[in-house]
């Protein structure tokens, strides 16, 4: 079955943000959580979890199509 566009830029994404990274740690306190990087080592904001944001260091992060 041929996938839609959405479907492949949905999967795309998917594997892009840190919130589907096997390295993200995330630790609770009594007046919430905190979120690690475990590759780069860095505090991330809940705001930033699924946005697929270059984070330096990060190896998983999303990369740029290089202009050719």
């Amino acid at each position: 079955m041929n996938k839609t566009a959405l479907q492949r830029f949905e999967e795309r994404n998917e594997k892009a943000c840190c919130l589907n990274c096997e390295k993200l740690i995330v630790k609770y306190t009594k007046t919430g959580h905190i979120n690690f990087c475990g590759e780069s080592e860095k505090i991330i904001l809940d705001m930033f979890l699924d946005v697929g944001t270059n984070f330096s260091g990060c190896k998983y992060a999303r990369k740029e199509p290089a202009d050719d």
